[in-house]
């Protein structure tokens, strides 16, 4: 299950860490998929890096997913990026990724 947090970056950072908390205290598996700068903003949450923007995205969003089964992750929560140039792309195939579950936050 993967869900799509598009927004502020504070307002998301802080949407996908309650996500995750509710998540883990529900029996989950939780991950986080966060563009490299905003990493720090999940502690010690468990967290993979998408890479610095949308281009480096758009060549890790299938093996980090991968990963993810590697890991047992049941519940992903990704930050988004604007939908300009490549992150069009981008966000076209981690949106079908997620059936479209983006929240904007």
């Amino acid at each position: 299950q993967l869900t799509i947090f598009h927004g502020d970056a504070a307002r998301v950072s802080a949407a996908i860490c309650t996500a995750y908390d509710q998540a883990l205290c529900e029996g989950h598996r939780p991950l986080i998929l966060a563009l490299e700068g905003n990493i720090s903003a999940y502690g010690a949450r468990r967290t993979e890096s998408l890479g610095s923007d949308a281009t480096q995205m758009a060549h890790a969003v299938f093996a980090v997913l991968r990963d993810a089964d590697s890991i047992n992750a049941d519940v992903i929560f990704s930050e988004a990026v604007e939908t300009e140039g490549i992150g069009l792309a981008v966000m076209n195939r981690l949106g079908r990724a997620a059936a479209f579950h983006i929240i904007e936050v």
